[in-house]
């Protein structure tokens, strides 16, 4: 039955998310998808493979592993490629963790790239990486040596963690990150992360980063798209993140929601630390 309701709903999909994520777009989004795609051939094994049980989750796994790993390659290019210039930094987060292909399929990637995309066509110098978990990002954000203006963090998410394979991003650690900028824009491309009803990850996350504003979806999220605005200096910061929900069983919602925004007042007065035993302080890691 949800195979069949999928089909019925699949033109209406399509044609909502189209004009969602890339309706006026500035760069030609059919030849990044299938520039980054290994082939359409195996994108559509993958869409199949996840949508129906015709493919066995080990053999997923197998798939989204060969895929961080080119995604990881892919990544590198990107740093390699800075010419230090004189832009704000955004540094963009890929959990290693994926059970359906939302982010480490090829369709999942090309999506990721274009969110890249996006974000350079905006004026940022982009940093993007694959992660394992917390410990990883607070490492890489402290040894960046650089001012970050936006950090985005995909993976699968719920109200009170990001899933990763080490150590989840969750809200009963410290969340502080290093070298954030006054004002710094965090997004969780992650479901349910911004679930106002209760002590949501977003929420956390804002208060231990004081003066940030954290974006993140109450419900289970298909596609988002970021809309930016500029300044009085023509720096770009994020305006707000649209999001089509999906249901629990993944069949994305014909609706468009804003993701809420999360601006804490005071740090969270919480005795919270950061797994493996290691101290909350910052300058201790």
């Amino acid at each position: 039955m949800i195979y069949s309701t999928l089909l019925n709903k699949l033109p209406a999909v399509i044609n909502e998310s189209y004009n969602l994520r890339y309706k006026n777009a500035n760069h030609n989004v059919l030849s990044k998808f299938f520039a980054t795609s290994l082939n359409l051939g195996a994108s559509l094994v993958e869409l199949v493979g996840t949508l129906t049980p015709l493919m066995p989750q080990d053999a997923k796994n197998k798939i989204f592993e060969r895929n961080a790993q080119t995604l990881r390659i892919e990544f590198a290019e990107i740093i390699a490629d800075h010419k230090n210039a004189d832009k704000p930094v955004a540094v963009v987060f890929v959990s290693d963790a994926d059970h359906n292909g939302a982010f480490l399929s090829s369709i999942g990637i090309a999506n990721i790239l274009y969110d890249i995309k996006t974000l350079q066509h905006n004026g940022y110098e982009v940093f993007p990486y694959v992660t394992d978990g917390l410990l990883d990002i607070r490492v890489k954000m402290q040894t960046l040596a650089k001012e970050v203006s936006l950090v985005n963090i995909f993976g699968h998410g719920s109200p009170d963690h990001i899933q990763m394979s080490d150590f989840d991003f969750a809200r009963f650690y410290n969340l502080k990150l290093a070298n954030l900028k006054e004002g710094a824009d965090i997004i969780l491309t992650s479901c349910e992360t911004g679930n106002s009803k209760k002590d949501s990850l977003a929420e956390k996350l804002s208060c231990d980063n004081p003066g940030s504003t954290v974006f993140g979806a109450s419900q289970n999220t298909f596609v988002t798209k970021t809309q930016f605005a500029r300044n009085e200096h023509n720096i770009s910061y994020v305006d707000l993140v649209e999001y089509q929900p999906s249901s629990n069983n993944y069949l994305p919602q014909p609706s468009t929601d804003v993701m809420h925004e999360f601006k804490c007042a005071n740090k969270y007065a919480s005795d919270t630390k950061l797994p493996g035993d290691l101290p909350a302080n910052d300058n201790q890691l």
